[in-house]
């Protein structure tokens, strides 16, 4: 048996076994290998560009120039490009390759959006945004010799469309990050598509939602509503920059309804971010918010703003507050700074002219009690930044308001001008004129006495401040205009004071005051005997 198994080996050692055929490569179609190597160029600088935002962003600008360039010389030597294939999907994957290096990069792209690494997907997602964002270049290198300008906007078009599909898939990515960076690369391409007529038929699309083939990746709204309510905080944060895109769209821009546009948008989702965990969703959600009251001036989003953004400024994140400081600044003080120029009164004698009530920022007419305690906490943290001289600017425009207002029916005076001016008048504000306030006091006592009807001589009862939320009650105002007398009553001259505390004191002991005027009215006399 040894020698059997010697005798075995042996033998199989001893045969000769013949050496494998050599496989032939496909031959490739003539004229189409000289641009491998700049298709492998790119796919290298796809794959291997390192994981950082500022590398991606250069590697994604180095594709796409080197795209345009390959495809302009391409064109020069008379290579068609047709995105066809592209568009046609899964039938033409087994089909002969184009000779373009365009459709190849971009077959290539599609094929690295769906791949399993996390990585690849979002330096694709970047790419993608790049392309987009540079279409016109693109085009113009690939098709700027088509026999019309008509041809070539289309086959521009024609690349959006199939960019923009791509690129709104990834917004339902499985990964946040590939999530929030398809977001980002959506609000980034609104702006250019919404130069040229077939971009803007895309974007009307997108943002009312009539795409034929595929609703759900057009859907700009959808894309925002879902965003805005995703677990992770850099997908909340995009959502708000692809609001912000479609706001900052020239006005006439699209043939949609802004009523109609922001009812599918559902601005109230704002509100939510502005009380987001992150830092960085409610700091963005400030930007958000204000462009919304200035993009669309109407009560909704006013009060948006009002209950969003001012109480942030009593947010724990000091860089928070600062930024809520800026947009009131920009909302309520710099216009109510620019209306003090403005306010001229009737020339003397004139007995036909009309007084019109000053216009004052549309915010302050949609202020609730707490809106009006937050605004007045806000106007007290611009005394904490030394910025008093804007404060004594702030409040002489306040008084010319008021100024303005002592001809008009009680119901026209706007009261958080007055809460404003009791906040100015607690912290000494120069700018609050004691004797002013006073007549003010006197034309209401006159107007809407104790022992008057309480809508007598009022105007309309449900105009003025607080007109949508409930019937006006003068004796309201009354207490505000009580609260800042409390503060500047020391200041008057000796003959008014003693006339107001008298007049007070008769009405306190007779019980012929509102209740809610009488804490304050008892302060306001304990302040001038003190005096």
């Amino acid at each position: 048996e040894p020698d059997d198994g010697r005798s075995d080996s042996g033998s199989v050692a001893g045969e000769v076994v013949p050496p494998a055929k050599p496989q032939r490569r496909p031959k490739r179609v003539r004229g189409q290998g000289v641009d491998d190597p700049i298709l492998a160029l790119l796919q290298l600088l796809c794959a291997l560009a390192p994981d950082r935002a500022e590398w991606r962003a250069a590697a994604a600008e180095v594709v796409v120039s080197l795209v345009g360039d390959a495809a302009a010389e391409q064109h020069r030597a008379g290579v068609q490009v047709d995105i066809a294939c592209l568009e046609a999907g899964e039938e033409h994957k087994q089909a002969e390759p184009s000779g373009s290096v365009l459709v190849r990069f971009l077959r290539f792209l599609q094929q690295i959006l769906s791949c399993e690494r996390s990585t690849l997907r979002v330096m694709a997602v970047e790419v993608t945004a790049a392309a987009l964002e540079r279409s016109h270049i693109l085009a113009e290198a690939a098709w700027s010799r088509i026999g019309s300008g008509e041809e070539a906007a289309a086959a521009r078009a024609r690349l959006d469309v199939w960019l923009f599909a791509a690129l709104a898939r990834r917004c339902d990515d499985a990964v946040p990050t590939v999530r929030s960076h398809a977001l980002g690369g959506v609000a980034v391409a609104i702006a250019p598509l919404s130069k040229y007529a077939g971009g803007l038929k895309l974007l009307h699309m997108a943002l009312s939602g009539e795409a034929p083939d595929e609703p759900q990746s057009f859907d700009i709204p959808r894309m925002f509503r879902s965003a805005a309510m995703d677990e992770r905080a850099f997908t909340r944060r995009a959502s708000l920059g692809l609001f912000e895109a479609v706001l900052k769209l020239p006005c006439g821009t699209l043939d949609i309804d802004m009523e109609t546009l922001m009812g599918r948008f559902n601005p109230d989702l704002l509100g939510h971010l502005a009380c987001d965990d992150s830092q960085m969703v409610r700091r963005a959600s400030i930007s958000s918010l204000a462009l919304l009251m200035r993009t669309w001036p109407t009560q909704r989003a006013c009060r948006l703003w009002a209950s969003n953004v001012l109480p942030l400024v009593l947010d724990p994140e000091g860089g928070i507050v600062e930024r809520a400081l800026e947009e009131v600044d920009s909302a309520v003080l710099q216009p109510l700074a620019r209306l003090r120029g403005e306010c001229r009164p009737p020339p003397i004698g004139d007995t036909l002219a009309v007084r019109a009530r000053p216009q004052l920022p549309p915010v302050l007419e949609v202020l609730d009690s707490e809106a009006t305690e937050y605004l007045q906490r806000a106007v007290r943290c611009f005394s904490h930044r030394a910025q008093r001289m804007l404060l004594v600017q702030f409040s002489s425009s306040l008084s010319s308001v008021v100024r303005e207002c002592l001809e008009l029916p009680l119901a026209e005076w706007p009261r958080a001008v007055w809460s404003l001016l009791e906040e100015l008048a607690s912290m000494d504000c120069k700018g609050v004129a004691p004797d002013l306030i006073l007549d003010a006091w006197e034309r209401f006592d006159a107007v809407a006495g104790p022992s008057a009807n309480p809508l007598a001589g009022c105007g309309s009862p449900t105009a003025g401040h607080g007109c949508t939320t409930g019937r006006f009650k003068p004796h309201l105002l009354g207490v505000q205009i009580l609260s800042v007398l409390e503060y500047v009553a020391p200041s008057l001259e000796a003959r008014r004071a003693a006339e107001l505390a008298d007049g007070l004191c008769r009405r306190l002991s007779s019980l012929a005051m509102p209740t809610e005027q009488v804490r304050v009215a008892m302060c306001v006399v304990e302040r001038l005997e003190r005096a």
